[in-house]
């Protein structure tokens, strides 16, 4: 038996690895990949988040690709080997928190979250570190919330519960409030504010504060030392709270979508577990651990509400089917009343996770045919050799570099900066320059404002930047949000016709250089390399 329980998670984070790899999309995502990938170029250089350039994100998922990069150069391909590690990694956790109720249960829990995982994309999305962690720490906190003596596992989750927030902060935030508050309940029920009750109190959360304090201490201190802890609140805090729902918000999916229907799984898999939650209590079982998981699985439904959409609530999906399996045995037990919409709510899941394999087949075909082809890179391009990018992509990226040093300072912008949608941030990692600005990363409601376009056009002529790029795919591409209105702010995008003129376009890329005559004293001469 302890074999069998040893060998299952092994063999599912094979196979769940396998099967990343097999279903990944070759494509290369030009902003939301490329944020992180730039950002692990940015602290390679020596610039730090929040003090250097714009960042929602913690710092860790940059630093790991950052790490993976010093170690065999800058890759996308060995960045996403990264990104699907750490999605296998989530499978077996998955199993092992369901493993708990049920054998059977839990290889439903985790062949799903495969599923989901293998057809979701969004590499480099710090969401699936983040949510690695939180399901390691409510697996590592369960043995305490079931009743036993845990000190060294409190401990770790601490740490890991921590740890997920130098990956989203806002995940770890509420990560580590949920388990606080559940190890207090725990700590204090049937016991109250008595003397045993607080003495159990600190036995459980001193350890689980220790562990916490171990991530939270030196983040702290590097953040203070370092002086990123003004950015941190105008990039995190001031520019997000203020703007981000308003400019990022989408509305529900229609149910007639069957595609879509997904988004409301976590909602059917609570409302199914809540009358389970009622009886157990209400017959005084220990229900810590499932509650536990309802609680970060409405805590990921939370963050995802903003956009609602398979990708930002699958960290939500994937906490809901652990809490299914969890509760299904045990509303079993409680008779078939009981069990019916708990049932009705897994077979939900199984629905959704069938609507949404059609990418995950679509690409393991394609990646299949490539194989058999002899993997043969068409538009191999420096750090995303083999995999996919426009023609456009590639050759402006080389025009990039026949027209620059190595690390002269480019700017990537949009064919206008009062609506902004996204942009290619892809374009610094594939050509291989730095950006000359810290707002290189752009979202509505941020760079179409004012103050920001006034220190884009400071930065741009400070450093000297000879060349511009300006892409035009996303200024007719509207989102039902404010990102959509116009802010009137043109300081930015006069700057740019004034003080560059078009070299070469390339679709919907246009390729700009510094005007004769507008060239800065003591910038640079152009140099340009062989193509």
């Amino acid at each position: 038996m302890r074999r069998r329980i040893v060998l299952a998670p092994v063999s599912l984070a094979v196979f769940s690895l396998a099967l990343l790899v097999l279903c990944m999309d070759r494509s290369v995502s030009l902003y939301d990949e490329a944020i992180i990938l730039e950002g692990a170029e940015r602290l390679l250089a020596g610039a730090l988040p929040h003090r250097d350039f714009y960042a929602i994100y913690g710092p860790a998922q940059f630093a790991a690709v950052a790490a993976i990069f010093k170690l065999v150069g800058p890759s996308i391909a060995a960045a996403r080997i990264w990104d699907l590690v750490i999605r296998a990694a989530t499978v077996p956790i998955v199993f092992m928190l369901a493993h708990r109720a049920s054998w059977s249960m839990a290889w439903f829990a985790a062949v799903l979250s495969a599923v989901w995982l293998a057809t979701t994309g969004f590499y480099l999305f710090p969401l699936f570190p983040a949510l690695t962690l939180s399901l390691a720490s409510a697996l590592l906190l369960a043995p305490t919330l079931e009743g036993e003596r845990a000190p060294v596992r409190l401990v770790a989750g601490g740490f890991l519960a921590a740890l997920t927030g130098a990956f989203r902060y806002d995940v770890g935030v509420a990560t580590l409030g949920i388990e606080s508050i559940t190890l207090a309940v725990i700590a204090l029920w049937g016991a109250g504010l008595t003397r045993p009750g607080l003495r159990r109190l600190i036995d459980i959360a001193l350890p689980f504060a220790i562990g916490a304090v171990l991530v939270i201490g030196p983040l702290a201190i590097w953040f203070v030392a370092a002086g990123m802890v003004d950015g941190l609140v105008l990039d995190v805090i001031t520019l997000t709270a203020r703007n981000y729902a308003a400019v990022r918000n989408l509305p529900f999916p229609n149910l007639s979508n069957w595609r879509s229907l997904g988004v409301y799984q976590p909602v059917v898999a609570l409302v199914a577990c809540l009358p389970v939650f009622c009886l157990l209590a209400w017959r005084r079982q220990n229900v810590a651990l499932p509650m536990m998981l309802a609680a970060l699985t409405v805590m990921f439904f939370g963050k995802g509400w903003v956009r609602a959409s398979i990708i930002h609530m699958s960290a939500a999906i994937i906490a809901s089917l652990a809490l299914l399996a969890l509760v299904l045995p045990r509303a079993r037990s409680l008779g078939r009343l009981a069990a019916a919409p708990v049932v009705a709510g897994a077979g939900f899941a199984v629905v959704c996770a069938v609507a949404n394999i059609g990418p995950a087949i679509s690409s393991a075909k394609a990646n299949l045919s490539w194989l058999a082809s002899g993997m043969h890179c068409r538009l191999a391009v420096g750090p995303a050799a083999c995999l996919l990018l426009s023609p456009e992509e590639v050759d402006a990226s080389r025009l990039v570099q026949h027209l620059t040093k190595p690390n002269e300072p480019i700017f990537v912008g949009l064919g206008r900066h009062d609506r902004i949608l996204m942009n290619d941030i892809a374009l610094y990692v594939l050509s291989e320059r730095p950006p000359a600005t810290k707002w290189y990363q752009m979202d509505p409601g941020v760079q179409t404002t004012e103050p920001i376009q006034r220190d884009i056009v400071e930065e741009l002529r400070d450093h000297c930047v000879r060349v511009l790029v300006r892409d035009t795919r996303w200024d007719n591409v509207t989102e039902p949000n404010a990102s959509a209105v116009s802010s009137g702010v043109t300081l930015l995008d006069d700057a740019i016709r004034h003080d560059y003129a078009q070299v070469e376009n390339f679709g919907p890329i246009s390729v700009l250089e510094v005007r004769p005559g507008l060239e800065r004293p003591g910038c640079p001469a152009a140099a340009r390399t062989t193509p």
